[in-house]
């Protein structure tokens, strides 16, 4: 600004056309424009770093501003890094001790006389809570991959509609157990760019919860459809629905609701899963509640 009006003061003096003054006037406000635009570009992504958002480094012209864009990435990761792990270990702790402590007290009265249907029972649950453990630690490795992602690594066309039809094989052996069946609606050509591994584990998260949520005999809803320049796939169960106290919990990590049957917990990391997919693909996911209390809906909206 000081610039503009000190070129003002200085033409003013001068006897050149009103044209030439316009033209001078209009060169340094784009120079003053193209040496702070840089400026404007990290603040912005030091902005969404500070507020926990999936922010690409910006490119920065000249040497300098090259090495401040990188120094504050560093400090990121740095500071990213230090609370990462300080949050995991203290969440792993915690959904730790549950199943070691029922792997112990029941290895601990297996050696003693245990009668034969006890017996089997508590290797039973020692074979559970082994499983349990195994699949914490399987979700924890893919989800510790997937937030060190800042962009997508492999991106290409994906086909919605295929990843369901693959994301629901897996599950359907457990749908039938449970007598839950499905329901589709889909887009026939519905196709994204994006990772297909991580949107196939995204969808399939989806499934599951659903499914654990479904009451014996109903049916799944799988629908999709564009919208506004997006994709969005929407799941709907018969369940229960979320109660109040867990509608802002639902994506954190290693929160889990009961489920209805059995009253047990999941590792709570499927649908922080499902989040940080979605945020690495530029969309987003919503879990809400069915009007009437029909049961939950969930939305995966990605940009088409």
């Amino acid at each position: 600004m000081l610039l503009l009006l000190g070129a003002s003061s200085l033409l003013a003096q001068t006897d050149k056309p009103v044209t030439t003054v316009t033209l001078m006037l209009l060169g340094i406000y784009l120079a003053a424009r193209w040496a702070t635009r840089p400026l404007d570009d990290l603040a912005r992504h030091a902005l969404a770093v500070s507020r926990g958002e999936r922010s690409a480094s910006p490119h920065m012209p000249g040497h300098q501003m090259k090495t401040l864009a990188k120094a504050l990435e560093d400090m990121r990761d740095a500071l990213e890094g230090r609370e990462y792990v300080e949050n995991y270990v203290q969440s792993l702790t915690h959904e730790l001790k549950s199943p070691v402590a029922a792997i112990l007290g029941a290895s601990e009265i297996l050696q003693g006389d245990v009668p034969e249907p006890k017996r089997a029972r508590f290797l039973q649950n020692i074979r559970s809570e082994a499983d349990r453990l195994r699949d914490l630690l399987e979700r924890l490795l893919h989800l510790a991959a997937l937030e060190k992602q800042k962009i997508l690594e492999n991106c290409e066309p994906v086909n919605l509609c295929e990843m369901l039809d693959r994301a629901w094989d897996h599950h359907a052996l457990i749908a039938a157990s449970r007598e839950v069946s499905l329901q589709r609606d889909l887009a026939e050509e519905l196709v994204i760019q994006g990772d297909p591994w991580l949107i196939e584990l995204a969808l399939s998260n989806l499934i599951q919860n659903a499914i654990d949520f479904a009451p014996k005999g109903s049916a799944i809803v799988i629908r999709s459809y564009s919208f506004d320049s997006k994709a969005v796939i929407e799941i709907e169960d018969r369940g229960p629905g979320i109660p109040d106290y867990g509608r802002e919990r639902v994506f954190e990590r290693f929160y889990s609701l009961p489920r209805p049957d059995t009253g047990k917990k999941s590792t709570g990391l499927g649908l922080c899963f499902v989040k940080e997919v979605a945020q690495l693909h530029g969309g987003s996911v919503e879990l809400s509640n069915i009007e009437g209390g029909l049961g939950a809906k969930a939305m995966l909206i990605l940009p088409a």
